[in-house]
């Protein structure tokens, strides 16, 4: 698996859209008093918690018929176009929605990422190959949550990040549009 390209592909998408996440999930109660001046920042919490369960369970039956890398494509898209939008969510309803969308999109990378691999790579082997893949994790747990911090640091808002992550969301999308299985040997 180490020496096929569609591996590093799969990690890559895995980091660019992990982040985006996780730049929200570490940040949306900063997010929701700084861009809605709402002081109950754990409710958003609570709703892209809900609803990152409920993309994980949607993802999967969505995936079943259309398969995972459509479906990937449609979550990354989505989250892209909601990381643009989160520039402008500016009251506690449009706070609770992005939360909502990227609950949706961040379960969905969850539900798909492993059925992805082993649509690859197969059944066997699915525990080493897909925690190879989901070392990808540990890079966006520290380059999302970082990136959104270090943005609003810098330029006293989280607007950059946003849209970095967006590009990145993008960028993910374009990779599961051009991704294919390894030939067998």
């Amino acid at each position: 698996m180490l020496l096929t390209i569609p591996f590093y592909t799969l990690w890559i998408m895995f980091v660019l859209a992990a982040s985006a996440g996780l730049l929200l999930i570490s940040n949306i109660a900063i997010i929701a008093k700084e861009q809605a001046a709402w002081e109950a920042g754990f409710i958003p919490v609570m709703i892209l918690a809900i609803f990152n369960t409920i993309g994980r369970f949607g993802s999967g039956a969505v995936s079943d018929r259309i398969g995972r890398t459509n479906t990937l494509i449609i979550s990354f898209m989505v989250q892209a176009i909601n990381m643009f939008l989160f520039t402008f969510y500016a009251s506690p309803l449009a706070i609770n929605l992005g939360a909502a969308v990227t609950g949706i999109c961040y379960g969905a990378l969850f539900a798909l990422m492993p059925a992805a691999t082993a649509d690859f790579y197969g059944l066997k082997n699915l525990g080493v190959n897909y925690g190879l893949v989901f070392t990808a994790f540990g890079v966006a747990g520290v380059s999302g949550s970082l990136l959104g911090g270090r943005i609003r640091d810098l330029f006293g808002s989280y607007t950059g990040a946003y849209i970095i992550c967006a590009v990145m969301l993008i960028a993910a999308m374009a990779l599961a549009l051009v991704i294919r299985k390894p030939k067998k040997e």
